[in-house]
């Protein structure tokens, strides 16, 4: 679990090499109804509730810039990877915020000493996500699913927490 006290916070997702010893895939923007490599499911939606066109928005990729309407993303709920357009858009419009960092001397975390760094050990790859105020989490719980693919097409494990955004 999270516990956070606003709903903007850095979004990252660390990966390393799984049974198949191949690395991390790092295809964020898939072509057609094809799901990228970083699979990321939530089960409330996000964004600016006070906007009506925003919060939740099914657009898919609609973070700016202006004239773009900034939007959130739709919560899946429950979060689960069936097959569908829907749950496709919802993965799609999430996964193409984060930016990846493939080397950890250009991570989006600090180590102990204050160099950049990756956070777990054997990570091979690391996608980060600055969350703003127009994709921002609610207040409340929201279940997290995360699924990665890698290189050579096969999907790793799923894992999932609960971020607590508190009033």
């Amino acid at each position: 679990m999270f516990t956070h006290g606003v709903g903007q916070f850095l979004f990252v997702v660390e990966g390393r090499r799984g049974t198949s010893n191949s690395n991390p895939g790092t295809n964020l923007f898939p072509a057609g109804s094809d799901r990228g490599d970083l699979q990321i499911l939530l089960s409330q939606s996000t964004g600016d509730p006070s906007d009506p066109v925003g919060f939740g928005s099914t657009r898919v990729c609609d973070m700016g810039p202006p004239p773009t309407p900034f939007g959130g993303v739709p919560g899946i709920d429950p979060p689960n990877f069936d097959p569908g357009t829907t749950i496709t858009n919802a993965i799609k419009d999430l996964e193409c915020r984060f930016s990846i960092q493939e080397t950890s001397t250009v991570a989006c975390t600090r180590n102990n000493f204050g160099d950049f760094a990756y956070r777990g050990s054997g990570t091979r790859t690391q996608f980060c996500f600055q969350v703003p105020m127009t994709a921002a989490f609610q207040t409340g719980d929201t279940l997290v699913r995360i699924q990665l693919r890698d290189v050579a097409g096969n999907i790793g494990p799923l894992k999932e927490f609960v971020v607590r955004v508190e009033p």
